[in-house]
């Protein structure tokens, strides 16, 4: 009983917050300066249609010189839809863009 109520109040953990192996980077979706309010919403509708369940999706536009593309960030449920996104999107056309996919880990934005 007392192990019991030790584990009880024992303080738990902290929570990861990694999103590695469920997160796809895409690269060259759009041009710097080219994101809306829309962007976000649409890659996550192409996303779960091609892949499966998408949690979040993070834009980051172009930070001249240290980051010259816009950054998207995809999120999915399960790490097979991130690999298949990755494979599904890497190399796509997309508006004469060729579309980088890779898997990545959300940076604290």
């Amino acid at each position: 009983k007392e192990q019991q109520d030790a584990l009880k109040s024992a303080p738990l953990p902290p929570a990861s917050h990694s999103t590695a192996g469920t997160t796809v980077l895409l690269e060259n979706l759009t041009a710097p300066g080219d994101v809306d309010d829309e962007l976000g919403e649409e890659v996550k509708e192409e996303c779960e249609e091609k892949c499966g369940k998408v949690v979040s999706v993070q834009v980051q536009d172009a930070i001249l010189p240290q980051q010259p593309q816009v950054h998207i960030y995809v999120t999915f449920m399960e790490p097979q839809h991130a690999q298949k996104a990755a494979k599904v999107f890497d190399g796509r056309m997309f508006g004469q863009r060729t579309i980088t996919a890779r898997m990545a880990d959300v940076p604290n934005l």
